[in-house]
């Protein structure tokens, strides 16, 4: 039997077959990775936005209640100050009724007091001298 040679070249029809379909996964990856760039890049501007956004709702928020914190603040320390006045004028009556001597009784009667020692002091240096 004798050999037939075969040729290994592929005939110009075959070779374009295989180079389109080659071609074209090569665009195919080329384009996708473009379009995946271009994802990631939106998303990032998204996320970017994302952040901006949030920070300024947050920071609105922030400002509202620090504003109705000092309201309350302001509201409480009135409340308090009126509570104080009601205590210490029900207190005032109480030791008025009970009859015991206030801080303002006791002052004036350390006045009185001093001047009646100063008055007997006088008293005996006049005596001591005649």
């Amino acid at each position: 039997m004798a050999r037939t040679k075969r040729t290994t070249r592929t005939p110009r029809a075959s070779r374009k077959a295989v180079r389109t379909p080659v071609n074209a996964l090569q665009a195919a990856r080329t384009n996708a990775s473009a379009a995946l760039q271009a994802v990631i890049e939106r998303g990032a501007e998204l996320r970017n936005e994302g952040r901006k956004l949030a920070i300024a709702r947050t920071r609105g928020t922030r400002d509202a209640v620090m504003a109705r914190a000092v309201e309350a603040r302001s509201m409480a320390a009135g409340a308090v100050t009126r509570f104080e006045r009601v205590f210490q004028d029900r207190v005032t009556r109480v030791v008025a009724k009970l009859g015991i001597p206030t801080t303002r009784d006791v002052r004036a009667l350390s006045r009185q007091v001093a001047a009646l020692q100063q008055s007997v002091d006088q008293v005996r240096r006049i005596r001591a001298r005649g």
